[in-house]
Order: C-alpha cells, then structure tokens, then sequence
C-alpha cells in the first residue's frame, strides 16, 4: 500500500503569492501583495481549479490588514478541513465597503496521509 504523506509540504498558487502547507489537523495559508484598505479575507475551497467555491473561514479586521500574513485553518472554523479529499483553495481581499480588492489564484491542497501500520 502506497501512503502519501504531505505534511509540511509547501504547495503555491501559479502567481507565487499565495500559498499552504497541510499539517494534518490544520492547514496554514501565507500571502503576500494584499491590497491597501483590506479589511476582511475570504477563504474558500474546491474540488476543481474552477469551482464551485465554498467559504471555509471569514475574518473581518477594523483595521488594514499588513501586506503579507498568514492564517490557520482548522476544525474550529466553519467547515472542518477534510484530510480524506484534494482540494483548492483561494483567498479573496475585501474593503470595509465590500468591495472585491484581490482574488488570489487558487492553490492546491493535497489531503493529508499518514504513515499506515
């Protein structure tokens, strides 16, 4: 039996400006060249590259948010992160006024496989 282990395997977007790592019980997202006046991010995931998207983790700040970050996500957010599916994943960049500032092309997030005994 072939096991597929991917924890702390970097994977990025075809820009290079967003990219994750699937530990297994959390997935950690970075980016960078967020847009000025950002104030709230959208995370979604996807079977395909082209959808259909479905929002994973909302968060709202009062402030800009700094041009390069990163967030996890984990069991504690809206939808659990699933280890038994491949998924895309893509950030969007929101203003105060809802506006769409930023959508960052999709990275691939291959599941999690530990070692089998």
């Amino acid at each position: 039996m072939i096991v597929r282990d991917v924890r702390n395997f970097n994977q990025s977007n075809a820009d290079e400006d967003f990219r994750a790592t699937n530990r297994g019980d959390a997935i950690q997202f970075w980016w960078i060249n967020l847009v000025d006046g950002t104030t709230k991010i959208v995370l979604s995931r996807a079977p395909t590259k082209d959808g259909p998207w479905t929002a994973v983790l909302i968060d709202e700040f009062p402030d800009d948010l700094t041009p390069s970050g990163s967030i996890e996500y984990t069991d504690q957010e809206l939808i659990p992160p699933d280890t038994a599916n491949d998924y895309f994943y893509k950030l969007e960049a929101f203003s105060s006024t809802g506006a769409l500032l930023k959508s960052y092309s999709p990275v691939f997030v291959p599941k999690f496989a530990g070692p089998s005994l």
